[in-house]
């Protein structure tokens, strides 16, 4: 009955036929010879297959084959017990496009912070080096307007650089939104 349900054959359409007769096409051909190399040899083969249901649709089985000897120790049967996986197999596949989309997104945060780094490290050096200019040229007018200037461009440019950050952290948690105008 089982078997019924998940590939959509009835007992009366599969008795006697091949099991081929689920095959999809998806597996390798050396895979299925050493399928009948194993079982023929009297063992038992394992493994994961993608087969195919009477509609059409194709669904994940975890397969034991093994062979059947009649007393003189030839083979007679072949008995094989499937466990369909397909929702098993649905979700390791979201799991791997998960785990990729988070190693992408750490790959492009490492980038993003190694990149802020540089920019927020030039403008603080400025502020540092220039402050530190001011204390050494306090009687020279025309060297502390100069440092002044750059200083306030440099704390302007820190200050950009700060914002462009909390704007990008809003959107991430959906807390900036946009509006969208035709111009």
């Amino acid at each position: 009955p089982k078997f019924e349900e998940v590939t959509g054959y009835s007992m009366s359409e599969v008795t006697g036929k091949k099991p081929s007769i689920i095959k999809s096409g998806k597996m390798p051909a050396t895979l299925y010879k050493d399928m009948w190399d194993t079982i023929k040899a009297d063992n038992v083969w394992n493994g994961e297959l993608i087969n195919k249901k009477r509609n059409g649709d194709f669904y994940w089985a975890n397969t034991f084959i093994s062979s059947i000897t009649d007393k003189e120790g030839n083979v007679s049967h072949y008995v094989g017990l499937a466990e369909d996986i397909t929702h098993k197999k649905e979700i390791e596949e979201e799991l791997i496009i998960a785990k990729e989309h988070a190693e992408e997104s750490d790959r492009l945060k490492t980038a993003f912070l190694q990149n802020m780094s540089h920019e927020i490290r030039t403008p603080m050096n400025a502020i540092m080096g220039f402050s530190k200019l001011m204390i050494l040229e306090y009687n020279n007018k025309e060297k502390l307007d100069e440092y002044s200037q750059i200083i306030n461009h440099s704390c302007s440019d820190l200050l950009e650089i700060t914002n462009g950050i909390i704007d990008i952290a809003k959107i991430e948690t959906s807390q900036l939104s946009f509006n969208f105008d035709e111009c």
